[in-house]
């Protein structure tokens, strides 16, 4: 097992210059992480933007980079067609990824196993990265995580990106970690 000896982006950096153009040290936004918060950040590349190292180099810059190009393609489809897209309620997949729909998909789905297995180092959430990194060497869908893109256009229309909360179910137990990254457990009934 390789080092964990990387940083990866929160946020793609095209995904942050496109939702927050103008962005500068002049002209910062402000991030919150754990209980910092008013972070300033001045630019897509900030390191206010990674997650702490959880991944391996290698993995990071080579071995995922088909997942990170698939999701830089599926976002710029969806943020440039968005208000037809949110007026119908749905896309379909095929647009931005004519001829390779299904590889496409598999490779956003790994995108986000390795953002969520990141999220899990940061948080030191308890659960097993095996699948994880199962999923992101072998090129498999990870089995208990499933993607959905919503218009969260209702929650505030100042926010310009956000992670949402991890919520996970092992062995019939419920395990959250919210923004701030406290954990509950509960039994479920």
């Amino acid at each position: 097992m390789n080092p964990a000896d990387s940083a990866e982006h929160r946020f793609k950096e095209t995904d942050v210059r496109t939702r927050v153009p103008g962005l500068s040290r002049k002209r910062p936004v402000y991030g919150q992480q754990g209980r910092a918060t008013n972070i300033p950040i001045g630019s897509a590349s900030s390191r206010n933007l990674k997650f702490k190292k959880s991944i391996c180099r290698r993995c990071n810059d080579t071995l995922t980079q088909p997942y990170d190009e698939a999701w830089q393609t599926l976002s710029a489809h969806l943020h440039g067609r968005w208000r037809g897209i949110a007026a119908a309620r749905r896309f379909d997949l095929s647009k931005p990824f004519p001829g390779r729909t299904r590889a496409a998909a598999l490779n956003v789905h790994l995108y986000f196993v390795k953002l969520f297995g990141c999220l899990i180092v940061e948080g030191n959430v308890p659960i097993d990265l095996k699948p994880f990194s199962y999923a992101l060497l072998n090129r498999q869908p990870h089995s208990e995580l499933c993607l959905q893109i919503i218009n969260a256009a209702h929650v505030s229309p100042i926010i310009a990106a956000q992670a949402s909360d991890l919520y996970a179910m092992r062995n019939q137990h419920a395990v959250s970690t919210g923004p701030l990254g406290s954990i509950t457990s509960r039994r479920l009934a």
